[in-house]
């Protein structure tokens, strides 16, 4: 049953101008389409949708990029196939911030390839979440990787915790951030294997970010000491890191003072699960009490 209390768009409406004490006949599109804007920005997605039906006027209005730029396509079950294809709508052109967890694991190689040429092409993106994503046979695939790379160099803010990237990516993109060919900020790497990536690349790369998320990385044990030793050095230009994760991580091969130095240069870091000993954790405690 239609809800009564709906009033069409175009039903006159009796208003009152007080000016000249007369009664004039109005209806929504008598006001500003600032104003339309404004109204419609306050509505749910679901509601976005149906006022989109009614007319072509409103179907323009809620349609406006400005709208869709926060939509969450978690909210709704969608398959990967189906946000492949709403990427291509113009309502989804300025969207700042998308999140794809879990839904590209059921993508073929050549779809994964056309959702990242998609995404590479949203100008106003800025932060992108991947994570839980079973993607391993697009890694040998050499166009893809180069594809891959550049969309999330060109990124603020990336999760992609247990997508598992393997080499060449994680070299080819340790290599950009080493020289600053892009604008990562915040980047979840949790799980990945580290590795092969140059311990160079490494230290600069993540120090030169804000946060960086290691949780459960495979990094052969060394790469972590070497950034230590570069964070404990004081005043040293270019470091803009201020929370590291580093959970399940092993301490045992890192000076005792070196731990305590490199870690209060941080403002925030996790050491969930992670080894230190007893002298390292004291000497800790003993800095952050200075």
């Amino acid at each position: 049953m239609a809800d009564r209390n709906i009033i069409s768009p175009h039903k006159m409406v009796e208003v009152k101008n007080r000016s000249q004490g007369l009664y004039e006949h109005c209806n929504i599109f008598s006001l500003p389409e600032e104003i339309l804007m404004k109204i419609v920005k306050l509505l749910k997605i679901k509601s976005l949708i149906l006022v989109s039906k009614v007319c072509k006027k409103l179907y323009s209005i809620a349609n406006d990029p400005v709208l869709w730029k926060n939509f969450s396509f978690t909210k709704l079950s969608l398959s990967g196939r189906c946000v492949l294809g709403m990427l291509d709508q113009h309502r989804f052109s300025k969207v700042e911030k998308l999140n794809l967890n879990g839904k590209l694991s059921e993508l073929s190689v050549e779809e994964i390839k056309s959702i990242f040429s998609k995404i590479s092409k949203l100008k106003n993106l800025k932060i992108l979440f991947i994570s839980r994503n079973t993607i391993a046979h697009s890694w040998k695939d050499s166009k893809f990787v180069e594809l891959f790379t550049n969309c999330i160099s060109s990124l603020e803010v990336v999760e992609m915790a247990s997508v598992k990237p393997s080499y060449p990516f994680l070299q080819v993109l340790f290599e950009k951030l080493f020289f600053g060919q892009t604008k990562l900020r915040k980047l979840n790497l949790a799980y990945s294997d580290l590795r092969e990536v140059r311990t160079a690349y490494f230290v600069e790369a993540v120090r030169r970010m804000v946060a960086v998320d290691l949780y459960g990385c495979d990094q052969g044990g060394y790469k972590i000491k070497e950034l230590f030793q570069k964070l404990a050095q004081q005043n040293l230009k270019g470091t803009k890191l201020r929370k590291l994760i580093l959970s399940m991580c092993n301490f045992e091969n890192i000076p005792t003072d070196v731990v305590a130095e490199a870690i209060n240069t941080l403002e925030e870091v996790d050491l969930d699960w992670s080894e230190l000993s007893t002298k390292q954790t004291e000497a800790l405690f003993v800095k952050m009490s200075e």
